[in-house]
């Protein structure tokens, strides 16, 4: 009878802890739903993993743009571990969670399995500084697509080792905590465009008021002289110029909107490279001048013809080199190379400008992105030139790459469009 009273007991404990467990997880997951940053998805995640699976030691790490030296690293430790209180994960991908990090798949390891592993070296040189691990839990955080974005570790149980229903309660954890973390990546972003939606606005109120207010002075003085043949003819130039400056951001406008529909098309044929480069800088060149750039044009002497429209190609090759005037100080060099390389032609657009920061060369080519300097104010335009090559580029079955050494350091586009 006291072995069943025994037993009894043991399995309404294990019932008892099974639904405090369940009531925490909901609790989490609850909590989880509300959270719009990685840093408190990442806290919750660590915390609770510890608290209800019962452990001295857990640690979370998120790979920010898939590179473990911009990880996003949370420990959370026991009194127990107070020595190491200040500890800072240094996460670099080589530990064992690694492992779980490239299959995507937990570990469970006893303390006897994890020193006999082959992937466990026990820290090497960081050993001192790096809490003792007894036994190790690890699920990965995968996002919707099956990619890897991080790692969450579990070690020194309160009591005994890891079990299956561990696992199984770290797996969910790691899970929930992905889906925030991709919402929270998803509510940067929308913020982000957000933002850049109300740069556009103010910047496109700003480049109308530009050419306008011109009009307007020059109707004014019509009005006032309309017999004044000099100045009509001097004032006629000015509106020209300044309904051109109209014309071109209406036209870019435009393009937005036929690329945002679907409707831009292209009128395909046989375009000699060379003609199109050569019309690119012609109309580039009063621009240079302005600016006082050199400039140099470097091209093969083969004859490198592609499939496609010779306007939006030309648009292409401007668009480059309007960016590249726009973002080099007055009196840079700018050069343009065209080559071919295997059965691909080539034009590459490089300045000595202001460069591009490393964190925005995955975005230099979104909508409306620029690069903040003093500058470019003074340069005008939309932000939206290089999101259109890159869009007629992809249209012509081509690529587009934005290299460069960091700030003040220049910027490198080039161009690959597959030959006929």
């Amino acid at each position: 009878m006291r072995a069943e009273s025994e037993e009894l007991r043991s399995v309404e404990q294990a019932l008892r802890r099974c639904s405090s467990q369940l009531q925490e997880l909901a609790q989490i997951a609850a909590k989880l739903n509300a959270v719009h940053d990685i840093p408190t998805v990442l806290n919750m995640l660590t915390e609770g993993a510890r608290s209800i699976i019962g452990a001295h030691q857990c640690v979370t790490n998120h790979k920010v743009d898939r590179d473990w030296s911009h990880s996003v690293n949370v420990v959370s430790l026991s009194d127990k571990y107070a020595p190491w209180c200040d500890f800072d994960a240094d996460i670099d991908g080589s530990g064992i969670y690694a492992l779980s990090c490239q299959t995507n798949r937990p570990i469970r390891l006893s303390q006897d399995q994890l020193t006999s592993h082959p992937a466990f070296r026990n820290f090497g040189a960081h050993a001192d500084d790096h809490p003792p691990l007894r036994g190790l839990l690890v699920a990965p955080l995968v996002g919707r697509d099956g990619r890897n974005l991080g790692v969450v570790q579990l070690s020194d149980k309160y009591e005994g080792d890891f079990t299956e229903d561990d696992e199984s309660i770290l797996v969910q954890l790691a899970q929930m905590a992905s889906v925030a973390v991709e919402n929270a990546l998803l509510y940067r972003d929308l913020r982000d465009a957000d933002h850049r939606k109300d740069h556009f606005l103010a910047t496109l109120a700003h480049e109308l008021r530009n050419p306008l207010s011109p009009l307007t002075a020059a109707a004014q003085l019509l009005s006032m002289e309309p017999g004044n043949a000099a100045q009509v003819v001097e004032l006629t130039v000015v509106m020209s110029r300044q309904l051109d400056q109209l014309r071109r951001l209406i036209d870019d406008l435009l393009d937005v909107s036929r690329i945002s529909s679907g409707k831009l098309m292209l009128r395909r044929q046989p375009v000699l490279l060379a003609d199109v480069v050569a019309a690119a800088v012609d109309a580039a060149k009063p621009s240079l001048q302005a600016a006082g750039h050199s400039f140099d044009l470097h091209a093969t002497q083969e004859r490198l013809v592609v499939f496609g429209d010779p306007v939006r190609l030309g648009q292409i090759v401007g668009n480059l080199l309007v960016n590249a005037v726009k973002y080099t100080p007055s009196g840079g060099s700018i050069s343009l190379d065209l080559d071919v390389v295997g059965r691909q032609a080539r034009i590459r657009v490089q300045d000595d400008g202001i460069g591009i920061a490393p964190e925005m060369l995955d975005k230099i080519f979104g909508l409306f992105t620029q690069v903040d300097s003093s500058n470019t104010r003074a340069q005008g335009g939309l932000g939206i030139g290089l999101t259109l090559a890159k869009t007629l580029v992809e249209m012509h079955g081509g690529e587009i790459e934005a290299a460069s050494s960091g700030p003040a350091r220049g910027s490198i586009f080039t161009v690959y469009l597959p030959l006929t």
